[in-house]
């Protein structure tokens, strides 16, 4: 799959901005910001979500994320084949920076918090081996807000709370997208996916996020996602508040983002542009833009001999051995 080449986009929030980008690619993006932000690490199995104000805790059994007064509690209840779902028990959580993994057998059950939410994903390496119908994974659902099916995503809301499950894409080895879709019976959401003809392993991507992802007031901090560009396989993220030392409040950075064969879904970060020589409150990253090989990025409070915040735009070329961290502009 190749995007279209597209203009930057300067949205007023982080998550309106990075919701701009391919579905497909919004869970690899988010998880990478998050893991370099300090503010999304898990620490006691305990996450805070900054820019969808959530808060979540994790335990063998169930995982709980509230927004405000109210919350849900998530249980991984039964995986397979609908006609013959395998029945899990608790088990251990790992965590590793932002992330939070269940393991049972041939299925990673595993949470990424990030700038837009709370990322659940499911990687089952091999088909179930018995039963019939569509691949289904049953969550129980409780706490204190009601669950209703709404344009194929699950809205859970109540005193004055919203939590949106959505953004659900199922991909294969091959990175083909498999047909996938949520049901709601009993307080159990089913997630099904037509795994027919699919190559294994499958991966599965829904997110958590608050019912107004659109809400106007922005993320105080490093500002993930001020500025975005799509340019054939490569995506730029611009963050013009990164501190690249700890004298250099408000520099920014840029990260960039590459997809692979496989699709979208498995891109992954493969390079954090700086200026060599950067300077406080510069702003380096507040638009980007990137064409073939090429990226520009802005930096529009730049300091240019005794013309404060005159500004500038940093050029980077693809090097031969392809976009990789660090790479530095010099002035």
């Amino acid at each position: 799959m190749t995007l279209p080449r597209a203009p930057a986009v300067r949205a007023p929030t982080t998550r309106s901005s990075l919701a701009s980008l391919p579905v497909l690619a919004q869970g690899s993006v988010s998880s990478a910001l998050g893991r370099d932000e300090t503010a999304y690490r898990v620490r006691g199995l305990v996450a805070v979500n900054p820019a969808q104000h959530l808060r979540v805790r994790f335990s063998p059994r169930f995982v709980t994320v509230a927004a405000g007064g109210e919350g849900i509690a998530l249980t991984l209840a039964k995986y397979g084949y609908a006609t013959a779902l395998r029945t899990l028990v608790g088990v251990t959580p790992h965590v590793s920076a932002n992330r939070v993994s269940y393991t049972h057998g041939s299925l990673t059950e595993w949470f990424v918090n990030g700038p837009l939410g709370l990322e659940q994903t499911f990687d089952l390496a091999a088909a179930p081996r018995a039963g019939d119908g569509p691949l289904t994974f049953s969550m129980a659902v409780s706490g204190s807000l009601e669950p209703r099916i709404q344009r194929g995503s699950l809205l859970l809301s109540g005193g004055g709370a919203s939590l949106r499950y959505s953004g659900l894409v199922a991909t294969d080895a091959r990175g083909r997208v498999l047909h996938s879709w949520l049901q709601l019976i009993s307080h159990h959401v089913l997630i099904r996916v037509n795994d027919h003809g699919a190559v294994y392993p499958l991966r599965i991507d829904p997110f958590i996020q608050q019912g107004e992802v659109t809400a106007s007031h922005g993320l105080s901090g490093e500002e993930f996602g001020e500025s975005v560009t799509i340019s054939g396989r490569t995506i730029v993220v611009g963050t013009p508040n990164y501190v690249v030392a700890s004298a250099n409040r408000e520099q920014g950075a840029a990260y960039v983002f590459t997809m692979p064969a496989s699709g979208w879904a498995n891109a992954t970060q493969t390079a954090r542009l700086t200026a060599a020589k950067g300077q406080s409150e510069e702003l380096f990253g507040a638009c980007v833009s990137a064409t073939g090989n090429t990226i520009v990025v802005g930096a529009p409070f730049r300091e240019v001999g005794k013309h404060t915040g005159q500004g500038a735009a940093y050029v980077f070329v693809k090097p031969a051995s392809g976009w990789r961290t660090p790479l530095r502009r010099p002035n």
